[in-house]
């Protein structure tokens, strides 16, 4: 591997983890917060959707970044 990619990987790596640890004790504290009830029933009813799906953010956000462009405006315009 090389330097770049290693530093890269590093990087990323790190970018990760912070956000990790900045996210987990603020879904522990709702959890925390909530009815025993109403987390048996979320867990029973809504086990689907008890997922974060940071694929699905970190795509639309690279997607984002790449079809953003000074020229849009300019390009889309004569259409």
């Amino acid at each position: 591997m090389s330097s770049e990619k290693a530093n890269l990987n590093n990087l990323a790596i790190n970018a990760l983890n912070d956000m990790i640890n900045e996210v987990q004790p603020i879904v522990d504290a709702h959890i925390a917060g909530m009815d025993p009830d109403v987390v048996t029933y979320l867990l029973k009813n809504y086990s689907n959707y008890l997922k974060i799906d940071l694929q699905r953010d970190m795509d639309r956000a690279r997607s984002e970044h790449l079809t953003n462009s000074p020229f849009d405006d300019i390009l889309n315009s004569g259409s």
